[in-house]
């Protein structure tokens, strides 16, 4: 699994987008679809930053990876949503020390008959 983020390095103060579209192109290059891009910013609105990466993932298709970027996202559905239209391959509900957050069950299967629908 390759986490994604914009490359910062030692001394820049603003990502390298551009660097981490040429990481996740050569791992594809390498290993095909055994490169699992992974990132855990999933919002419905996501850092700014992590957009162009976003895109390419979704370009460049699966496997995808998700985690979501807060505990209890304000739209948490609409985060799964925004997932899936990514071409998530599986999204990871984060959690904190406390443990998962507190979703009923027919709410995850509800989400999970949104990736069988697809």
């Amino acid at each position: 699994m390759l986490s994604l983020n914009p490359f910062y390095g030692l001394t820049r103060r603003t990502g390298d987008v551009g660097f981490t579209k040429q990481v996740m192109r050569l791992c594809r290059q390498t290993l095909g679809r055994r490169c699992v891009f992974d990132n855990h910013n999933l919002d419905t609105d996501p850092p700014k930053s992590i957009i162009p990466i976003f895109a390419l993932m979704q370009k460049m298709g699966p496997e995808i990876e998700f985690q979501t970027f807060h505990t209890t996202p304000k739209d948490f559905e609409g985060t799964i949503k925004k997932g899936i239209s990514l071409g998530a391959s599986s999204i990871e509900l984060w959690q904190d020390y406390q443990g998962f957050p507190l979703v009923p069950d027919d709410t995850l299967k509800r989400w999970a008959a949104m990736f069988e629908g697809r």
